[in-house]
């Protein structure tokens, strides 16, 4: 389980990890008004931390930001969420009215996202729609909600849906495991991870709701992290709704080689169709290479 200075204070660290002392960003899109940055995994997106994304980005800024002047319109400012042990896509607006146009489609859902996970045990389905509710716990951890519960946990819940689609299957560490497409088209907290976790198929390396990082810190039997990563990010960057054009921003797939004796489980032709079925509507010859280990194996 992730530890905790107090409650609703940011992770310190995972149980079982110690966090990279050197994290490798990467910028994969830049312009005036907006910063998008591979995030590493375990690495905080914000907050009073020596690595965080914001101020990765400032750094970056500094010969644009008039540090001498609260006032300067250009400041990294969040306008979504990853979680710590998430890597990815994560995207920055530089100014206020950026921050607001993009800030509004995660709220109405305009966006389109996709995740890579690496989970326990062989995926019967190839794709799966889970429709399951998320609601709050006392602590860190959210749950599943569903018939057997209250009417008033039932009526707090969230309704949260996510689209499965095995990609290929393999072994982790001897262990039958998989390589997931995760889809979700609400935007719940641990929402991937807790619908994974419904179908019995845990993501690697989830040391709050897996079972897998309970070895000391450091200890090498823990996985290296959890394997969640946001691969793409269909957003609207144009700061005009006349003009609204959707930009695709991807995050190369790390997990390339991790699993042993893999085996894809779709063709390029079922892939192409899964990302414009849901909006990712810029989706590459290049993304689907890089999900097949098709560049990997050349």
């Amino acid at each position: 389980m992730a530890t905790r200075a107090r409650a609703h204070e940011p992770v310190i660290h995972t149980a079982g990890r110690v966090p990279p002392a050197a994290p490798q960003f990467s910028v994969i899109y830049e312009s005036d008004t907006y910063v998008c940055v591979n995030k590493p995994f375990d690495v905080r997106v914000d907050g009073e931390h020596e690595h965080t994304v914001d101020k990765f980005v400032a750094a970056r800024l500094r010969d644009k930001l008039d540090e001498a002047s609260a006032s300067s319109p250009l400041k990294p400012r969040l306008v979504h969420q990853l979680d710590y042990s998430t890597s990815g896509v994560m995207l920055m607006a530089l100014t206020r009215q950026a921050a607001n146009y993009v800030a509004r489609q995660f709220e109405t859902r305009a966006t389109k996202k996709a995740y890579l996970a690496l989970v326990y045990g062989s995926v019967c389905d190839t794709a799966h729609v889970v429709n399951r509710a998320i609601g709050a716990t006392d602590g860190f951890e959210m749950r599943l909600v569903d018939e057997t519960d209250s009417d008033a946990e039932r009526s707090k819940a969230k309704a949260a849906t996510t689209h499965v689609y095995a990609l290929s299957e393999g072994f982790y560490r001897g262990q039958p495991a998989a390589k997931l497409l995760l889809v979700p088209i609400t935007g719940r907290r641990h929402q991937l991870r807790l619908h994974c976790q419904s179908l019995g198929h845990t993501i690697i390396g989830d040391a709050t709701y897996g079972q897998d990082s309970h070895w000391p810190l450091g200890d090498p039997r823990n996985p290296e992290r959890m394997y969640l990563h946001a691969y793409m990010l269909a957003v609207d960057l144009s700061l005009s709704a006349s003009a609204a054009s959707m930009s695709l921003l991807a995050a190369p797939d790390p997990f390339i080689g991790v699993l042993e004796d893999e085996r894809t489980r779709l063709s390029e032709k079922d892939l192409l169709q899964i990302f414009r079925s849901h909006g990712l509507v810029d989706a590459s010859r290049g993304a689907v290479e890089d999900l097949q280990g098709i560049r990997a194996a050349a």
